[in-house]
């Protein structure tokens, strides 16, 4: 006896080949686009800010305080030039970015300024369930802290613009940071960091 599959809705029935191979359909999205499209992926934007000595400074925090875990997937650093910073010997007017893994204490932490964060699916009510703190638009940085956990060292140049693409995943209740020190000798350098997030729904069920 023949079976047939057939679509409840639609009425439309599977096709099979003289092979007897069952003819499917499918589709692949990239995952940021897949939750771009469910409204789980939003962008955190550290504004222009300006960094006038050469001291490292703390400029981006961020702690999970949702259920389901947050994977930062893209962060995007532009610098401007460096009043004063001087060459060395890796390359240009460079500078270091410091991500923080799991910082617990900082002015940063205790400054408690919101930064602003927007779902990528316009129109989208939901907010995402975490602390992001960091610096005014056209802020003045200088001596903002983020303290403990691990440290990542990434040298970065003065005026220039650069994605980092490895990924972090913050779980629930753990935290992620960014510092920058700018070059030696700098007086004055403008910085700007956006971030892409994406949340995983499923990690929290």
């Amino acid at each position: 006896m023949a079976e047939i599959i057939k679509d409840g809705r639609t009425g439309d029935t599977a096709k099979v080949d003289a092979n007897n191979r069952l003819h499917t359909q499918s589709r692949t999205l990239d995952l940021a686009i897949a939750e771009t499209l469910d409204g789980n992926a939003y962008n955190v934007f550290a504004m222009f800010m300006n960094m006038t000595t050469d001291t490292e400074n703390a400029i981006l925090y961020l702690k999970n305080t949702g259920d389901a875990d947050i994977v930062i997937d893209t962060i995007i650093i532009d610098t401007g030039p460096s009043t004063g910073g001087v060459t060395t010997g890796v390359g240009g007017v460079v500078g270091k970015l410091h991500f923080h893994t799991n910082p617990s204490a900082g002015t940063l932490i205790d400054y408690e300024q919101n930064l602003v964060v927007v779902n990528k699916r316009i129109g989208n009510p939901v907010t995402l369930s975490a602390l992001a703190y960091g610096q005014n638009q056209g802020a003045t940085v200088a001596g903002q802290t983020l303290t403990g956990g691990v440290i990542v060292h990434v040298p970065h140049k003065a005026d220039s613009r650069r994605e980092y693409t490895q990924k972090f995943a913050i779980p629930k209740g753990q935290a992620f940071g960014i510092s920058y020190k700018p070059p030696a000798s700098n007086t004055g350098m403008d910085l700007h960091i956006n971030i892409i997030l994406l949340v995983d729904t499923t990690s929290g069920q």
